[in-house]
Order: C-alpha cells, then structure tokens, then sequence
C-alpha cells in the first residue's frame, strides 16, 4: 500500500486505480525508452539474418492494436516509438517492418 494510503483512508479501488496509473506510466516511459535507445544492426547481423527488429516492429504493433479502455496513452507513445525505430533502422529491416505493419488491419498502426 503506498504511503498515502496509509496514512489516509483509501479503498481498495482507489488504491487499484493508483497502482493502475503507476503500471501505465511505466509501461509509457519503457516504450518511449525503446524508441529512443534503437540503434540500426551491424550489416553483418543483417546479412546473417538476425533480425530482432521485425519481432521489435511485431511487438510494437500488437501494443498500437491492444484494445482496452484508457490506453490512448499507451498507443500514443508506442505509435511515436515505432516511428522513431523506422527511421533507425536499415533498409532490409526497414521493408521488413513496413511488411509487418501493412499485415495489419488497424488503422492505428
């Protein structure tokens, strides 16, 4: 229970909606830490076939797709983060994302 809480009479649902909103921020500051931290791949990963960028781009867009009430936030900075890991990345990872995203329905993406 967090220190206000404990000190003040909280509920267990004000107490939930804290924890909830301290999860989201996180969960909003780590995404926006991959979009900014994403470095292109040695070409030599690239012509080895190493490509965790595709499974990056994958993971990125089933969080722009995830429905839920309240996670606008979320989708906001993940839709930023993929975009600053486009501009990162080479050309063969580049095609490669922009297949994964076109596979996608969602408009968001």
């Amino acid at each position: 229970m967090s220190f206000l809480c404990s000190h003040i009479h909280c509920s267990d649902d004000e107490h939930s909606a804290r924890s909830s909103s301290v999860i989201k921020r996180r969960a909003q500051a780590l995404i926006m830490f991959v979009g900014y931290a994403i470095t292109p791949a040695p070409s030599a990963e690239v012509a080895m076939g190493v490509n965790e960028t595709t499974e990056l781009i994958s993971l990125l867009v089933d969080l722009i797709t995830t429905e839920g009430e309240n996670l606008g936030d979320i989708v906001s900075v993940t839709q930023q983060a993929t975009s600053k890991v486009m501009n990162a990345i080479g050309a063969p990872d580049f095609l490669n994302a922009a297949l994964v995203m076109l596979q996608s329905d969602d408009t968001r993406v």
